[in-house]
C-alpha cells in the first residue's frame, strides 16, 4: 500500500511541473476576447443601475411615513 502511495504522490508531483511548462507565451489577447468583456461588462453596468435605483426606492418605501390617504376602490370598500 505505500509503494502505490509513494507512486501516485511521485506521478502527481512529476506532472505538476510539466503542466506548468506549456512552452506558450502568449500575453496578448484577441480583439474578439476584447470585445466580448467589453460587451459583458456593459450588459453587467447597464443591468446595475436599474437595480440600484429599485433597491434605493424599496428602502425608501420602507422608511417613508405610512400616513397616506386611501383613494379609489380600497376607499369606497371601507365605507360601506
Amino acid at each position: 500500500m505505500k509503494t502505490l502511495l509513494k507512486s501516485i504522490l511521485a506521478l502527481i508531483l512529476g506532472a505538476g511541473t510539466s503542466f506548468a511548462a506549456t512552452g506558450g507565451d502568449t500575453s496578448s489577447l484577441s480583439p474578439f476576447v476584447v470585445l466580448l468583456l467589453f460587451f459583458g461588462g456593459l450588459i453587467i453596468a447597464f443591468q446595475l443601475m436599474p437595480g440600484i435605483f429599485l433597491f434605493l426606492s424599496m428602502v425608501k418605501g420602507l422608511f417613508s411615513g405610512a400616513d397616506k390617504e386611501v383613494t379609489g376602490i380600497t376607499a369606497k370598500a371601507e365605507r360601506k
